[in-house]
């Protein structure tokens, strides 16, 4: 479908040292409430397409390192694609997502695909949030299958 003046988007891309939070945070977050808050040194690109904001990231992440420099540590990559948006029933949004984490120094692959459903109900003060995801991947000669349900 070609962009045209009914299509309202904007791409934005942002590099660097940077913390990420996306949902309600369950998966990834920068840990604010911790005593040190992680962050990513990669690359995130968001697409804003009329109600919609897709998000496509490649980050390694970096530790804190009490007497040196906290370098990114190449064997600990995290990549992934965020969708979050309106649905077309009003009061409902919805975000779907692909996560992918390695941990190359012990040959664990994972990939996480999930769905969250939030929202509130019209003339009700009756409010959700819900998220399911299923992981799957190895770790060594092992794979891995698990799956999270959230709901509240």
């Amino acid at each position: 479908m070609p962009f045209d003046d009914e299509w309202k988007y904007t791409l934005s891309l942002k590099v660097g040292r940077q913390a990420f939070a996306f949902g309600a945070s369950r998966l990834i977050n920068p840990l604010p409430w911790a005593n040190t808050m992680r962050a990513w040194d990669g690359v995130r690109a968001d697409l804003k397409l009329d109600t919609w904001t897709i998000t496509g990231f490649w980050a390694q992440f970096a530790p804190v390192q009490k007497y040196s420099f906290n370098d990114s540590n190449d064997q600990l990559p995290l990549f992934g694609i965020y969708a979050t948006g309106q649905s077309p029933v009003e009061w409902l949004s919805m975000d779907f997502y692909w996560i992918g984490r390695q941990r190359n120094a012990i040959n664990d692959q994972r990939y996480t695909f999930g769905t969250r459903w939030f929202g509130t109900i019209p003339e009700t003060a009756l409010s959700f949030d819900h998220e399911f995801a299923y992981q799957t991947g190895e770790r060594g000669t092992s794979d891995v299958s698990a799956f999270m349900v959230a709901l509240s």
